[in-house]
């Protein structure tokens, strides 16, 4: 068996992660993204020494990443920067304004909400937009094998697994062994220094520098002497009663099984998650067999603990011996008071002869009759021996436990104590002997358990991904280099969660080449900025290595993404030149594939100029081939006058109101097509129900 925390080296295999080796992406933690001097002090300090945090970063030991002493952005930022390293693809931002960054961390927002555990949240953010499509298509797997696993699962399974693998991070056992007063004493420095660094804090290690040193080990009840090179004394160590003498070839978990056990309570809860779950998944399982069948091996081990050590069931003679100890002071008066009443019986049927009862009353003290005190001593005798019995310990063990001064017994307070003294040698010396066997018949178990909670964890990270992809109906999607997209039975996902699929109307929607721009009109409340958003959606994630929430479509992998929201800053000179610069900025001759989404932008200006400035906007942006461009407004009648061949004008068109004037709309666009808005629906319906000069006149003047 290894020694101390060695046992804790394993490294994950992650399909995600990539932690199938260790690759050295950093040699200084300075280099990690955003991360300054206060930063890497802070890092530092965490792990102990600079070269250990790199050796953790290299390693992409997430569990050390996430417990980090930082913002939990920077967290983050360190996970996408260690990975962007290992796989070695261009990380570059594609989000270029605030909406669009909004929209993906609504996106992960939700993903998130699939995660059982903060290993997995954090896992997760390396799904982070990019422009690699080898590194997209990996994603892609990854979510194609996470979907196999959820698919080939019942519901009530995955919410057991889940449930189970939340214990991974929320139940961390008991705070350890808390049983019996160990001791081990040590004339090596080294040997000390390791004992102290490796034991559980309820077990004691004293440095033997003198004599009188080795005789406070007696003190404990526990005590154990491990005997090192040139010891000078070993000899009054040996003649200690109960101690445990150790060799100096004697391995520190040998010396102090304890820190073996103590790690198998605290982790109890942990290991039984780890059975339930295999036992769940079946041929599924993410545990080989040697290590399943080592994980039940630990798991029935664990059972022989409790937080005071050894379950006294282990073993007979330590049951008995816990027993005793626990329940001899109730049970000696229990016993006494029986005594007492058997005693009362034997005097009051005692009937004494003429000449006993003279001889009695001129001794000038009263004399008990020599048959009661028989009686009384038989009595006695015959509780002692049931004690004996009742506690599986010989008979002679209980002999004098109950004292009399005539017919009046008592509980010997000076044999309870040789009894309990004795009792609890023997029981201390069992316990070390049976904790040790137990140690060593437990393979590695930290190690064994580390890798069992890694698996868990990742497991946690697949079912995620799986969840996230089934529960919001999400489809693969296909990637292609043309300029232009094609999205069928497209839904907006954030209507998805909180709606459900079978509430949201899908929609088909898409440019190509020969029509890169689109201008959406229709109603209020008729989903054009929800087409808006399905559209940014289905490119962020698709960039992101996930799948969309349509039942097909082909995509390119964008460079650059715009999204400019709806102006919530009035038609201030100050709101149209913010704007403007926005649009200005936007290089049309990088060369780079680029979408821009734009929702009412035309609400920053007066609505006399809004349409020329708009069908500008769009001209502008089309002189770059490689750009996409749709935008939502109001204005498409106005519009449609300013535009040029090439910018196609879309409509969701309401085909009415009901009875409380809500809005009646088919949401899929139509191409080519200027949709009525609210207003016109409105007056129309007054006219047709009421009737009036002035309806018809509006109405008219509409058309």
């Amino acid at each position: 068996m290894s020694t101390g925390h060695a046992w804790l080296a394993f490294k994950s295999k992650s399909p995600l992660l990539g932690v199938i080796e260790v690759i050295k992406v950093i040699d200084s933690i300075k280099q990690l993204a955003g991360i300054g001097d206060k930063g890497a002090m802070r890092i530092i300090e965490h792990f102990g020494s600079e070269q250990l945090a790199i050796d953790a970063m290299n390693d992409f030991q997430i569990g050390d990443i996430i417990k980090l002493p930082i913002s939990q952005q920077a967290r983050v930022d360190i996970i996408r920067d260690i990975h962007r390293r290992k796989y070695g693809y261009s990380h570059s931002t594609i989000l270029k304004t605030a909406e669009a960054k909004e929209y993906y961390t609504k996106i992960m927002s939700i993903f998130r909400q699939y995660a059982s555990t903060d290993y997995a949240r954090y896992a997760i953010s390396v799904f982070c937009p990019v422009k690699d499509q080898k590194e997209v298509l990996r994603r892609q797997k990854i979510v194609e094998d996470s979907l196999e696993l959820i698919d080939s699962l019942p519901i009530a399974s995955i919410k057991k697994i889940k449930d189970a693998i939340k214990t991974i991070e929320s139940d961390l056992g008991s705070s350890g062994i808390r049983g019996n007063q160990v001791c081990i004493g040590t004339e090596d420095e080294e040997i000390y220094a390791r004992l102290k660094k490796t034991v559980p804090s309820s077990v004691i290690v004293q440095f033997i520098q003198t004599e009188s040193d080795v005789a406070r080990l007696s003190e404990y009840d526990s005590p154990r002497y491990l005997d090192s090179e040139d010891s000078k004394f070993a000899m009054y160590a040996d003649q200690i009663e109960r101690l445990e003498y150790l060799p100096k070839d004697t391995s520190i978990e040998r010396a102090c099984p304890e820190i073996v056990l103590d790690f198998v309570v605290k982790n109890k809860g942990r290991i039984k998650a780890a059975v339930q779950v295999d036992e769940i998944l079946c041929e599924r399982s993410i545990f080989t067999k040697d290590i399943a069948d080592a994980i039940r091996s630990l798991a029935k081990r664990s059972e022989m603990l409790t937080e005071n050590g050894i379950d006294p069931k282990t073993d007979e003679k330590f049951r008995s011996l816990h027993d005793a100890i626990r329940n001899l002071n109730d049970r000696s008066l229990k016993e006494l008071a029986d005594i007492h009443s058997q005693i009362k019986d034997v005097v009051a049927n005692t009937s004494m002869a003429g000449d006993e009862l003279y001889a009695a009353l001129s001794s000038g003290e009263p004399k008990i009759p020599e048959r009661v005190l028989q009686e009384t001593i038989n009595i006695i005798k015959k509780h002692e021996t049931e004690l004996a019995k009742e506690f599986g310990m010989a008979e002679n063990d209980f002999a004098g436990l109950f004292t009399r001064d005539g017919i009046s017994p008592k509980v010997s307070a000076e044999k309870k104590d040789i009894l309990f003294t004795r009792w609890r040698d023997e029981m201390n010396t069992i316990r070390y002997r049976l904790e040790r066997t137990i140690a060593e018949d437990i393979d590695n178990p930290i190690g064994l358990c580390e890798q069992m909670f890694s698996a868990l964890l990742e497991l946690d990270v697949t079912l995620t991904i799986g969840s996230f992809t089934k529960m919001l109906g999400l489809k693969k999607p296909r990637l292609h280099e043309k300029n232009g997209y094609l999205i069928s039975g497209g839904r907006n996902i954030f209507l998805v969660k909180e709606h459900g699929a079978e509430n949201v109307q899908p929609v088909d929607y898409g440019l190509d080449a020969a029509c890169r721009a689109s201008v959406v009109t229709g109603a209020n409340s008729g989903g054009k900025t929800t087409l808006l958003e399905m559209v940014a959606q289905a490119h962020i994630m698709a960039s992101m290595g996930l799948y969309i929430g349509a039942t097909d479509a082909e995509l390119p992998l964008l460079d650059i993404l715009y999204v400019f929201g709806k102006n919530r800053g009035g038609t201030s000179a100050g709101a149209f030149e913010t704007l403007l610069r926005s649009f200005a900025e936007i290089d049309i001759s990088d060369g780079r594939r680029k979408m821009v989404l734009a929702d009412e932008i035309e609400a920053v200006t007066e609505p006399g100029a809004a349409a020329k400035i708009v069908a500008a906007i769009i001209r502008h942006l089309l002189k770059d081939k490689d750009s996409l461009v749709t935008v939502v407004t109001h204005l498409g009648k106005e519009i449609d006058k300013e535009i040029d061949e090439g910018i196609r004008i879309d409509g969701i068109e309401a085909k009415g109101l009901d009875e409380d004037f809500n809005i009646i709309v088919d949401r899929n666009p139509k191409l080519g097509y200027i949709a009525t808005s609210t207003p016109e629906l409105i007056i129309r319906r007054l006219a047709k129900k009421t009737g009036g000069e002035l309806y018809d006149a509006i109405c008219e003047s509409m058309r």
